[in-house]
């Protein structure tokens, strides 16, 4: 009796995930922000890049690797208008100039601070917010990869380095 009682709320849990999965909240992750996290203040600035572009996709696109320095907001995978214009010269890139025909892996980041799972599901919001757009300009979703590492890859310590830390990285899809 006990096995089964486990059963249905393993179940129950894999499908209350599943819903909250497929949410169409586009503004970030169902759940509420932990609270060991704390709101940027107005003292600390951020002006980081959300996109990080691979340097032969950066080639082949035109990009100005310094010019594509957009950023996520704390807690957002909301793109920004310079996240917007980088992926509109990609979907360009990718759908009729020198790379089309090739596919893209995104990859989603966070910055430290959270529990594991809670970034790992905002990280894959960022990445899909990314893809969706790039599929609205024409690119074959199933030439998109997206995926998240959360804060798995997270290096920052204060405000300007989680700045860092809150991106996507775009890169040619093995």
């Amino acid at each position: 009796m006990k096995q089964m009682h486990v059963g249905a709320l393993v179940v129950g849990s894999i499908l209350a995930l599943a819903a909250a999965g497929c949410s169409k909240n586009t503004k970030g992750p169902v759940m509420p922000p932990p609270a060991a996290q704390a709101e940027p203040t107005a003292e600390a600035p951020v002006a980081a890049p959300a996109l990080r572009v691979d340097e032969n996709i950066a080639t082949a696109c035109g990009l100005d690797q310094h010019k594509t320095a957009p950023h996520f907001a704390y807690d957002s995978s909301a793109l920004d208008s310079d996240a917007r214009d980088t992926l509109t010269r990609i979907a360009q890139c990718f759908t009729t100039g020198p790379m089309q025909g090739r596919g893209l892996s995104l990859v989603g980041h966070t910055d430290p601070r959270g529990e594991i799972e809670y970034n790992m599901t905002l990280g894959a919001h960022r990445a899909d917010a990314a893809k969706r757009f790039l599929t609205d300009l024409g690119v074959a979703g199933t030439r998109i990869q997206a995926s998240s590492r959360g804060k798995l890859d997270a290096t920052g310590d204060n405000e300007a380095e989680w700045a860092m830390d809150r991106r996507v990285d775009v890169n040619l899809a093995q």
